[in-house]
């Protein structure tokens, strides 16, 4: 038996872990910095490492303490931590893979932050208690983002935030369709929490005599019932509107599956074979019925659906050129704009990069190659072999006290008999027993669901914190009576501690350099980007971002183009050449030092900057176009018109292409021509 201090001790640091993953819960789906630039995952992607390794210190603290056991090991999260670590190290751009991008922040840091994460929940959820409060933690978080989506759909918004996507519903995970991913998480989970108690507990007592500290329990629970079932039902609905507000077709598609999911585990966990087998009818009809009739029907010249396929189609080749390991995480883009589909433009603009696939295995496959597509379908296959273990082994211990029961009184009265089965029954399905069925149900509708709509999505810091949360909820049950959960500990004394201050040292320098800065960065990074503000305030916020995270190319960027202004060109130089060292051979960047010189007038430098992006990406339109309109400025007409009608070749909806290129043409004396390109200039301006 622990000494009382040491019993103390060790819960602390139980419920400390437990607090970890409940404020990472409520704090990564509704954290936002509106001071930032990146207002929404670049400050929930530092909160996410920062809680995390708080975490991993605690649980280094608890190893201290515990007798000399074998540990449980994930042998598949190792397979996919040793994937991912491989595939940055040869990844095309390794600091990009390491660090993630600027917008989506899904480096390979991230990605441990996510696995270290599951790790933790899945071994320290020891209780039915902890489990049901995480369970509640993911249900009620969704309070505040539904009510914020709600007061954004009706015109309201605090912020103001700016989105390109067709809804305003963007609350405080940044997107539309993000939002869309999130609530098919929670849904479910929602759903199942309405369904559990939409029965008082006390109705299933069959004794008619009762103590009355039971009775009154008994009431009290009735109560507490009929209190949270209209709540629950209110809650339901909203997620409900919000889901179908989002016009996120992926979130909807996710979210049929997953009811259909829920009813599947329902029947399967009842022994309704008779339901199984319609659900299992009725989905195979479907899958052919959309097969054969809907996809072929759908829009595929236009629109979301024929830029999905689009993307989908030059994906699957960049895929084969590096099929082992891919390209690195955060590394699409790089890779996608070399062979970039000129027709993409049509469907989403000209503006638009293209840094995911919208396919999860594709997006694995880019990222890590076939290795660790792999890799996560056998974790995948793993944990729901564990599931079904359980479910196997609830049932025959279900059916071992049936048999056991009915043999003891297999000489009683018929009634006396048919009166004990019904109150064995009732206890068994009692409180515990339907609890633990339709968290089993929400939590395999939640992932079923969530991996169908990521078919046609991707994940997010907040949708991929939520659903690690669930796999490592489902691990905790499935592992339930597993007796490495229940270890001996020793006291702690000093001397324990001791050899552990450089551990917390070297954690809150790390929590310094991946939380706290970043954040503080994006912050001054933003104060840059107003533009009523003076020249010289512009270049100290931007020089102080670039001191605080010089690893980020956006900064360098800015304050590049800062100093530009400023006609501080060498400054600019300098900035330049730190940008190609973060991101050599980016197009992105030659063409923004094009736009730099030309607008300084400096045209030949401007030039050589084009032709370099032209090079890097000849399938972009607006780089063919900056081209063409710099040769002019230096009257190289012939080779001007070649460019521009090279870019409305690739871009016929250009109506500033064609408007230069009929310049061009009147220049040269082909009046014909120009005609004809004024004429498609004043037909497409009009369409706009």
């Amino acid at each position: 038996m622990l000494p009382i201090n040491a019993a103390r001790q060790n819960r602390w640091r139980i419920d400390a872990l437990e607090l970890g993953w409940l404020a990472l819960a409520i704090a990564i789906p509704l954290a936002i910095n509106p001071w930032g630039s990146n207002a929404f995952e670049l400050p929930k992607a530092a909160l996410l490492k920062t809680l995390v390794l708080l975490m991993l210190l605690l649980v280094l603290f608890r190893f201290s303490t515990q007798r000399a056991t074998r540990p449980h090991i994930d042998w598949n999260i190792l397979a996919l931590i040793s994937t991912f670590t491989l595939a940055t190290i040869f990844s095309i751009n390794p600091r990009a893979s390491l660090w993630g991008d600027y917008a989506r922040q899904q480096g390979l840091l991230t990605t441990l932050a996510y696995l270290g994460l599951f790790l933790i929940c899945s071994a320290y959820l020891r209780t039915r208690a902890a489990i049901d409060r995480l369970w509640r933690v993911l249900v009620w978080t969704s309070v505040p983002i539904v009510l914020y989506a709600l007061a954004q759909a009706v015109g309201f918004d605090a912020f103001d935030w700016r989105s390109d996507a067709n809804a305003p519903l963007v609350s405080t995970l940044g997107r539309s369709n993000f939002a869309g991913t999130y609530l098919v998480l929670i849904f479910p989970l929602t759903l199942a929490r309405f369904l559990c108690n939409s029965r008082s507990p006390s109705e299933k007592s069959v004794f008619p005599t009762v103590s009355k500290s039971r009775f009154d329990s008994a009431m009290r629970k009735r109560v507490s019932a009929h209190i949270r079932k209209p709540i629950y039902a209110l809650l339901v609905t909203a997620q409900l509107l919000c889901l179908v507000l989002t016009q996120a077709h992926g979130a909807w598609l996710g979210i049929g599956v997953a009811l259909v999911t829920l009813i599947f585990v329902w029947a399967i966990l009842h022994r309704k074979k008779q339901i199984v087998l319609a659900l299992v009818t009725l989905s195979v009809c479907a899958i052919l019925l959309a097969t054969f009739f809907i996809v072929p029907s759908l829009q595929t010249t236009r629109g979301s659906t024929a830029a999905r396929l689009t993307i989908w189609q030059t994906t699957l080749p960049l895929v084969a050129a590096r099929p082992l390991l891919g390209y690195g995480p955060e590394t699409m883009q790089f890779a996608f704009v070399r062979v970039f589909p000129p027709q993409l433009v049509y469907y989403q603009g000209r503006q638009f990069a293209v840094d995911r696939a919208h396919n999860l295995w594709l997006d694995l496959a880019m990222s890590t190659g076939w290795v660790g597509v792999i890799c996560f379908i056998a974790f995948v296959l793993v944990l729901a072999r564990r599931v079904w273990n359980r479910w196997q082994m609830s049932y025959r211990a279900e059916r071992e006290i049936s048999n056991r029961d009915e043999s003891r009184f297999l000489l009683a009265s018929f009634d006396s008999l048919r009166s004990f089965r019904i109150a064995r029954r009732n206890d068994r399905l009692g409180d515990s027993d339907r609890w633990e069925q339709f968290l089993w149900m929400g939590l395999t509708a939640a992932v079923v669901g969530h991996l169908t709509d990521l078919q046609f999505a991707f994940d997010v810091t907040a949708a991929a914190t939520i659903f690690w949360l669930v796999l490592a909820l489902i691990t905790a049950m499935s592992r339930a009576g597993d007796p490495s959960m229940h270890r001996e500990t020793i006291p702690l004394h000093a001397q324990t501690l001791l050899p552990f201050a450089p551990a917390v040292m070297l954690v809150v320098l790390i929590i310094g350099t991946i939380g706290v800065r970043p954040v503080l960065a994006d912050n001054a990074f933003r104060e840059s980007q107003i533009e009523t503000r003076s020249l010289p305030e512009q270049i100290a916020s931007a020089e102080h971002a670039t001191q605080l995270w010089p690893i980020e190319p956006e900064y360098h960027l800015r304050l590049g183009w800062i100093y530009a202004q400023a006609g501080m060109i060498a400054n600019y130089e300098n900035e330049f050449v730190a940008v190609e060292q973060l991101i050599p051979e980016q197009p992105r960047i030659w063409a923004t030092r094009g736009d730099v010189y030309a607008r300084l007038g400096r045209y030949e430098l401007a030039e050589n900057a084009y032709r370099r992006a032209t090079v890097l990406a000849p399938n972009i339109a607006v780089y063919h176009s900056a081209l063409g309109w710099t040769l002019a400025q230096q009257t190289q007409l012939a080779p001007a018109a070649m460019e521009l009608r090279r870019a409305v070749d690739l871009d016929a909806t250009d109506a500033m292409a064609y408007e230069e290129l009929g310049r061009v043409y009147a220049l040269l004396g082909q009046q014909a021509d120009a005609t004809w390109a004024w004429q498609e200039a004043a037909r497409w301006r009009d369409k706009k």
